[in-house]
């Protein structure tokens, strides 16, 4: 009887964090039938609408070997800590998940039995449940392996030569030497968290036990982020698995639209010229205030604005030549499978370093704005882009026949291949695989 394996995912409460790791479990089970997943879902009280959208992704993505078991919901009202911390009161309940599937695999021969946790990359406190049941721990990282190799850089830094991360933003214009990047990284690129008081401790605790985990799950592919893979495959990390691009759309091309609202929007696109819309888009956490979306409109001559948008499916068009982008990593991805240049906005997390790797590092982007300051954290230090300067961005993004445009295009191609058998990503994924049953009892 050929061994059967069940894994333990869990992760972070929010609803990308939840999307991605769904896609990741769905790509697990399709490759091995051997595999069986059973995630963990945390709901957070009073976030009503989250809760629903959580309940859509359950619906979606059950099915006969992913299953999905929600926890007790906690507290969301308590400001200014990390939700990792919160993490720690719901470690008796999925102790309880993971002993009730030790239980089930004892008792009859068929049933799969526990191989580990794969656990996002907030949650490693969890490492602790499965260090207690005697498993591996898998972290799926949501980000680049070009921010992985920087919170390592950090870690390194303080442990091990005394650096305090805060300190760093005392200079902005200071630059660092760090292993995952050929170009110095300006401090200005470094995410908020990572040198802010109170959030730097939180970030290098996690990357510190980040260490303890057996491997690194990351939705990149090696061709985009080689400079960043090759420190980090030097023996002193654990085992790192280069698994995407994993887009947001089962198919790697258009979502179903449900809705009039929706489908008018891919409507209008067809009757545009191939390569003639530049779509703008910031997250679903990016805003702006009066002043700056003022400055947007300025920027534009012809617009058609729109609240919620299908992205994957609009990036897929045609018509679209261009995507000024806040450079979620998410959003990084799906514009290199679709072939379409990105001109880079930053707004939050670590979506500035991000941007920094597509325009100095590889050279795939358009800058409109490095070191943009939204206030998303600091409202004092809220800066307004100019019409002028937004404009400019647009203008060189929307050029045809730039070499950005035509690497951008090699690198869609590059993504592609990837994916497919034999590809980078495909032979990662088949190790990642491997490794997970051997550590069957």
């Amino acid at each position: 009887m050929k061994k059967r394996a069940e894994l333990v995912f869990i992760p972070y409460p929010g609803i990308s964090h939840l999307v991605s790791t769904v896609k990741i479990a769905k790509l697990l089970v399709d490759r091995d039938d051997r595999l069986f997943i059973t995630v963990l879902v945390m709901k957070q009280t009073s976030l009503t609408d989250l809760n629903a959208q959580t309940d859509d992704v359950i619906v979606s993505g059950a099915s006969e070997r992913i299953k999905f078991v929600e926890l007790p919901p906690y507290d969301h009202s308590h400001p200014g800590k990390f939700k990792s911390v919160l993490l720690e009161t719901q470690k008796p309940n999925v102790k309880n998940v993971a002993a009730e599937i030790v239980r089930s695999g004892s008792s009859r021969p068929d049933s799969p039995r526990l191989a580990g946790f794969v656990i996002d990359m907030f949650c490693t406190t969890m490492i602790d449940v499965a260090n207690e049941f005697g498993v591996p721990t898998y972290v799926f990282y949501t980000s680049g392996a070009g921010f992985l190799g920087l919170m390592f850089h950090l870690q390194e830094l303080h442990d091990e030569h005394r650096v305090d991360p805060t300190e760093l933003q005392n200079d902005p214009d200071a630059e660092l030497v760090v292993p995952c990047f050929v170009e110095r990284v300006p401090t200005s690129a470094l995410p908020y968290a990572a040198v802010a008081e109170g959030w730097a401790s939180l970030l290098i605790h996690n990357t510190r036990r980040m260490r303890e985990a057996k491997g690194i799950i990351v939705n990149s592919f090696l061709e985009l982020e080689s400079h960043a893979v090759t420190p980090l495959s030097d023996g002193k990390f654990p085992s790192l698995y280069l698994v995407g691009p994993v887009l947001n759309s089962s198919d790697g091309g258009g979502q179903i639209l449900h809705g009039d609202q929706f489908s008018d929007i891919i409507t209008w696109l067809d009757d545009q010229p191939p390569l003639s819309v530049v779509f703008l888009c910031f997250g679903s956490m990016g805003y702006f205030r009066e002043d700056q979306v003022k400055e947007i409109a300025c920027a534009l001559e012809q617009r058609r604005v729109v609240g919620w948008a299908p992205q994957v499916d609009i990036l897929a068009h045609r018509a679209i030549g261009g995507f000024v982008s806040h450079c979620g990593w998410n959003s990084v991805l799906e514009s290199v499978w679709f072939g379409v240049p990105t001109a880079t906005w930053p707004v939050y997390a670590e979506q500035h370093l991000n941007a920094f790797e597509l325009v100095k590092e590889l050279g795939i982007a358009e800058e409109i704005k490095l070191d943009f300051k939204s206030g998303f954290y600091i409202e004092s230090e809220r800066t307004v882009l100019g019409a002028q300067e937004i404009e400019g961005g647009i203008r060189r993004l929307m050029e045809h026949g730039t070499e950005i445009r035509k690497r951008v295009k090699d690198m869609s191609e590059k993504s592609r291949k990837a994916v497919m058998e034999g590809g980078s990503s495909y032979s990662s994924l088949d190790r990642l695989i491997s490794d997970m049953i051997e550590n069957l009892p």
